[in-house]
């Protein structure tokens, strides 16, 4: 007989924000790409894969869920896309958390703080990763006392040389992240402008 799990979490989109207005705020934005998208194909081709991406994140999000088994040889923790994904707590060594810190615009907060989890087992190897975006706040609090592993930060473990085997180029890398973003904005930006506009 299967056991219901011992804590569930289940993420909603709303809990990104900070408010209903700092949502509003997000959905005002998407408006004024309509309103661009009738300035030229550069402009139509960005507001589309901008709805697209927005959309397609929150389904992604609607359908996160943390679950953590009652204590027990077999217990698992689940995480991602309908918790399909898995560790068994006997093998976790330790979580290595990284914070993401909230989104702004013009100094009015839009999204929570949401916390990363990079799951170690016991001889350092990545085992996975678990996202926190769009939980209950109080959710890795919970989760985190009832798994009973050591938690240290990402800025701590990469201090004592101690960050697990594995891990994305992007997140050993963060700086380089950033920069990689910016070319990448700025080239899109460039071609949009660049290219006509229905009137031109």
């Amino acid at each position: 007989m299967t056991m219901p799990p011992m804590l569930v979490a289940e993420a909603d989109p709303a809990r990104r924000f900070v408010s209903g207005f700092s949502r509003g705020l997000s959905w005002f934005g998407m408006l004024i790409f309509v309103a661009l998208a009738f300035v030229g194909p550069g402009w139509t081709a960005l507001a589309i894969a901008t709805f697209a991406m927005t959309i397609l994140g929150e389904r992604r999000i609607r359908r996160m869920r943390w679950e953590l088994d009652a204590p027990s040889p077999e217990g698992r923790f689940r995480f991602g896309r309908d918790a399909s994904r898995s560790v068994r707590v006997a093998d976790l060594g330790g979580v290595v958390v990284m914070l993401h810190a909230g989104a702004q615009s013009r100094g009015i907060p839009i999204t929570r703080p949401h916390e990363h989890w990079w799951l170690v087992g016991h001889d350092g190897a990545l085992l996975g990763d678990a996202s926190s975006q769009g939980l209950d706040p109080m959710a890795p609090e919970r989760f985190g006392a009832a798994l009973g592993v050591p938690f240290v930060t990402f800025a701590e473990a990469r201090r004592a040389g101690a960050l697990p085997h594995g891990l994305p180029w992007y997140a050993l890398r963060p700086g380089l992240a950033v920069v990689v973003a910016i070319v990448v904005s700025v080239a899109v930006m460039a071609v949009v402008l660049l290219l006509p506009t229905y009137w031109g």
